[in-house]
């Protein structure tokens, strides 16, 4: 009995959601820009995560306005197309206290992919090993 094919494992197309959805990210990351904002306390302290210019970035600092704890959500469309490929990842630090870290879409994509196809290929192949009929000559006495 041969195992199932590659396009009926859950793996597979959970697999291919993923990439889908960070492509599709990426490519609205071009012509908008999407904020969450999480402030943790009253002093303003804020904690953020905001897609824009193909990059996925975390980015942490102090409000000004003093804004009550909650989350902040905001979107805003941007004037023009950004780099499809920019550096893998980025980072700024100032003495204010403001912080940012960015990572490339198409980095996240390739740093899925690999260990994902990986994974897939061994899978396939250890499957393929312990499906019975599969595994090559049976050992054993012949009959006559």
């Amino acid at each position: 009995m041969h195992p199932r094919p590659l396009h009926r494992w859950k793996s597979f197309w959970l697999g291919v959601f993923v990439v889908v959805f960070i492509g599709w990210a990426w490519a609205r990351s071009n012509s908008h820009w999407d904020i969450l904002a999480l402030c943790w306390n009253t002093h303003g302290d804020v904690l953020g995560f905001d897609h824009s210019g193909s990059m996925a970035a975390l980015s942490w600092g102090r409000d000004s306005g003093g804004r009550p704890m909650g989350f902040r959500l905001g979107h805003y469309a941007q004037n023009g197309p950004e780099k499809w490929f920019p550096s893998p990842v980025s980072g700024t630090h100032n003495a204010n206290g403001f912080g940012y870290m960015g990572i490339a879409h198409w980095f996240l994509i390739l740093l899925f992919l690999l260990p994902w196809t990986t994974w897939l290929v061994w899978r396939s192949r250890r499957m393929k090993l312990l499906a019975p009929g599969t595994a090559g000559p049976q050992t054993g006495p012949s009959g006559p």
